[in-house]
């Protein structure tokens, strides 16, 4: 993975992870962190692009926002579920796509020591950020496979390496231990079920001894 595409994977995951936060909670300090992260995202190259302001964002455009994100996510997500390649034509037609109409200017920038690079101003934030998350999905080098959604808590999150097909994925080690025990237990549930009984009865008997005196005798349970 070349750096650059790491940098665009890290502002896609801040994306998703603007999805699922809950903005009504949010104090003074997070909505000015918001201002200055929104701004770092719409930026295309390795540096950071002004908006044109740097008042704090307003809820009711930070919702906006958050909603066309999570609309673009959702999109992604339906993406990695498809088979890899359409059937037919009529298959290519109905598969889920991202449609961005492009406004404002499109600046290339250059030296003569780096490469060019590309950046969008745009007056509607909406607009910019929904630009800016098409940009950095195909500058990231990522497939839609990689963003998924977690099977034991339904978050969704980015895959850093490519997944393979026989593989289930989580978004935190905690979902993934809590999916492995679901397993195990499935699996050994004969066994955990005697050992379970056999706890079960030591239990009883200590019980029973402590209740009535150690030469108590103890007989099994129907």
């Amino acid at each position: 993975m070349k750096a650059d595409q790491t940098g665009h994977i890290k502002k896609l995951e801040w994306a998703i992870s603007l999805c699922q936060r809950d903005l009504n909670s949010w104090r003074p300090g997070d909505w000015l962190n918001f201002t200055d992260e929104l701004e770092d995202f719409c930026s295309l190259g390795p540096g950071r692009l002004r908006m044109g302001s740097s008042r704090p964002i307003s809820k009711q455009t930070a919702l906006k926002v958050q909603q066309e994100l999570r609309k673009l996510v959702q999109t992604c997500v339906q993406m990695g579920q498809r088979p890899d390649e359409p059937a037919s034509f009529d298959d290519v037609l109905n598969l889920p796509m991202i449609r961005v109409q492009l406004a404002g200017e499109l600046l290339i920038r250059g030296n003569g020591s780096s490469a060019f690079r590309k950046e969008i101003q745009h007056a509607d934030k909406i607009a910019h950020a929904r630009y800016s998350f098409a940009a950095h999905l195909l500058d990231s080098g990522i497939t839609a496979a990689q963003i998924k959604s977690c099977p034991e808590c339904q978050r969704t999150f980015l895959v850093r390496r490519r997944p393979r097909a026989d593989r289930e994925y989580h978004c935190s080690l905690n979902c993934a231990r809590l999916a492995a025990t679901r397993r195990y237990r499935k699996k050994h549930a004969s066994k955990l079920k005697t050992i379970e009984r056999s706890r079960a009865r030591k239990r009883y008997v200590q019980k029973q001894r402590q209740k009535f005196g150690t030469q108590v005798k103890i007989g099994k349970r129907g």
